[in-house]
């Protein structure tokens, strides 16, 4: 898959592993984990025994310390903590989450005891290359976010502007327009952590965790890509201008998560932008059940047929990797299709698995409905199917 002196990168969504057993829940991502010279992932929960519920909590996304002890294990060697559930159980829940981590040799970003620690970047060195990795945060409760002496998650904070879609002209009722406008001050911060992580390493890895994981329902999005009533399978305008403007900063590839299913990607001067790995493993539990999460907030589900992932249409279990080949030529992009189980588990998909083209022709279809000039390439890679990114040339 790759030459001696090239690096391969595996990128994941939102990881939240709350059972017992963790472990069995990445019993067929392990082996592919183990192709890999680096896994870098989401870590969408806190782990720890002593929270500190943060009272602006939308809902408690953590657990037990040992759920989250299999992580180096299965394979992961750096994650990102900038999300939105990272300071649910305060200040000890970071630092416990951080500690279980480090203690498993796993690199962190995105989250620290002050602003400058949450957006230093974590630095892996394989085959003598040293590839860098940020995270940074959109979505969030207020307060979240680190400050120059308080601990908390890289922020990227966007402010929301509805307007009337028909200036001067009075039309009561219509649904309006919206417009995004993030903070220059944390725009400017992320690409000073670009910056400096350009110059510690030879490829820089960003990941943000953006976009709107509320229910599926009817998307209606014009060529200004402003006007969204729902937003699951549709990429705002900010996160195509911010995560275009990081390649243009010099990081290398993007790779995003939080919405709980998956984007489009595209190649955008010939770097690599995944707007949306979905879900990898995240399990969630009635209140009362296994744990204290009290996740049951979201709503409902059949937790007969699907007891720890609520999903309220097939699409949504759709998952997979992104792979990443850092070389002196340049990057190579890919994505490994990927299905959640029942148990808890998620599959890599083989090959000759129909299943796997299921997801192919998924994603080819929100690349079309972004108008992304993409292609997905059918490869393989061992026994599993591999979608190799390009583009067609043709114009936007």
């Amino acid at each position: 898959m790759s030459k001696s002196d090239e690096v391969v990168v595996f990128a994941t969504g939102d990881v939240f592993a709350d059972l017992e057993d963790g472990e069995s829940s990445f019993r067929f991502l392990a082996p592919l984990f183990a192709k890999a010279d680096i896994v870098f992932g989401n870590c969408e929960g806190v782990y720890t025994d002593r929270p500190q519920l943060a009272p602006s909590r939308v809902a408690y996304g953590g657990t037990a310390q040992v759920h989250g002890s299999m992580f180096g294990k299965v394979g992961f060697n750096v994650m990102t903590l900038a999300n939105n559930h990272m300071m649910d159980g305060g200040d000890t829940g970071l630092a416990d989450t951080m500690q279980l981590l480090h203690d498993q040799d796993i690199a962190t970003t995105g989250a620290g005891q002050n602003l400058a620690e949450a957006t230093t970047p974590a630095v892996v060195e394989r085959s003598e290359r040293k590839v860098a990795f940020l995270g940074f945060c959109a979505e969030f409760p207020m307060g979240y976010e680190a400050r120059p002496a308080r601990g908390g998650i890289a922020p990227l904070r966007i402010e929301t502007v509805y307007r009337n879609p028909l200036p001067g002209f009075w039309q009561p009722g219509l649904d309006p327009e919206v417009t995004t406008i993030p903070f220059a001050e944390d725009v400017d911060r992320i690409h000073a952590a670009i910056d400096d992580a350009r110059s510690k390493a030879d490829h820089v890895v960003i990941a943000f965790h953006w976009g709107s994981n509320t229910e599926a329902r009817e998307v209606f999005v014009p060529e200004s890509k402003t006007h969204v009533k729902t937003y699951r399978d549709a990429v705002q305008a900010y996160e195509i201008e911010l995560a275009r403007a990081a390649i243009d900063r010099g990081a290398d590839a993007v790779v995003c998560h939080h919405q709980a299913s998956l984007r489009g990607m595209e190649l955008y001067n010939g770097k690599p932008i995944f707007y949306g790995l979905g879900v990898l493993v995240h399990h969630f539990h009635p209140r009362g059940g296994q744990t204290a999460s009290d996740q049951k907030i979201i709503g409902t589900w059949d937790e007969e047929v699907f007891p720890y992932w609520p999903f309220r249409r097939h699409e949504a279990r759709y998952t997979g990797v992104a792979v990443l080949t850092f070389g002196d030529e340049g990057v190579g992009a890919a994505f490994v299709p990927a299905i959640v189980l029942a148990d808890g588990s998620t599959e890599p998909l083989a090959a000759d698995d129909p299943r796997a083209e299921e997801v192919a022709k998924h994603l080819e279809s929100l690349n079309a409905f972004e108008r992304f000039d993409s292609t997905l390439s059918r490869d393989t890679f061992e026994n599993w199917r591999l979608l190799r990114v390009g583009t067609s040339g043709a114009s936007e």
